[in-house]
């Protein structure tokens, strides 16, 4: 019955709530087997909107509408909802109020910045950010293409390498290029990608070859060390003479 009597307790969906009133934003945990006038009593809580005066839009997990939650005496799980979806509350103000505010004279409302409103945590911005949505997809598209791209130069790169091949590293363009030989290559289980595995001259190196508990290759310990492709040139790169004996 209207009311918010709980029929069924079972099922719960987490769902992320936002207002038309106010930039703040929430995501709680609520139970689909009450009814919507009891969904929108707790919505109260949250909003600070009351129930007769809420409009409820339902948003699937690419922000895209569902619904409208319309029926204050049909159960939640009557209605398409998952975990991961938004709920949006919508003020419904009546003619009369507007009436009277449209009355009052002309006064500087306060506008928060854009830079303001992007550092806020609850927020509707924060919140699509957080589940990659709208522009944070396409940047988050943009950015998955270029770190495919970037693979596969460096795959192409390890290609032409060979074990054994004498190389130099230079990890960054202003870093001192660091001699050794390559004792492996191909994919680790530390992180995902292609990775050259270096034996260096000199203790410039971070292991003996192993990380995380898994070898790779042997060595002294420090003369070991794991570059991406593109750090790595191989050539005739001949072992320093690091002896006093020249004068």
């Amino acid at each position: 019955t209207r009311g918010g009597v709980v029929y069924n307790m079972a099922g719960y969906a987490k769902l992320s709530i936002t207002t038309s009133s106010s930039d703040f934003g929430a995501e709680k945990s609520f139970p689909t087997g009450n009814s919507v006038f009891y969904f929108k009593g707790r919505l109260e809580l949250i909003t600070g909107i009351p129930p007769s005066n809420m409009k409820l839009q339902l948003y699937d997990n690419s922000d895209k509408k569902v619904c409208l939650l319309e029926d204050d005496d049909a159960l939640l799980d009557t209605y398409p909802i998952r975990d991961g979806m938004r709920v949006h509350v919508t003020e419904i103000v009546s003619s009369g109020k507007k009436d009277f505010f449209d009355t009052l004279p002309q006064v500087e409302k306060y506008e928060m910045s854009k830079e303001d409103y992007q550092k806020k945590e609850n927020s509707v911005y924060a919140w699509k950010k957080k589940k990659k949505l709208a522009q944070f997809a396409e940047k988050d598209q943009e950015g998955e293409q270029k770190a495919e791209e970037n693979e596969k130069r460096q795959q192409e790169l390890a290609d032409v390498m060979e074990v054994g091949q004498r190389c130099e590293v230079r990890v960054t363009p202003e870093a001192e290029p660091r001699r050794g030989t390559i004792r492996f290559k191909g994919a680790t289980k530390f992180k995902p990608g292609c990775w050259i595995g270096v034996q260096y001259d000199e203790p410039v190196g971070k292991n003996d070859g192993s990380v995380g508990g898994e070898r790779y290759f042997s060595c002294s310990h420090k003369y070991g060390g794991f570059v991406r492709p593109a750090t790595v040139t191989v050539g005739d790169f001949p072992e320093e003479d690091l002896s006093d004996d020249e004068m």
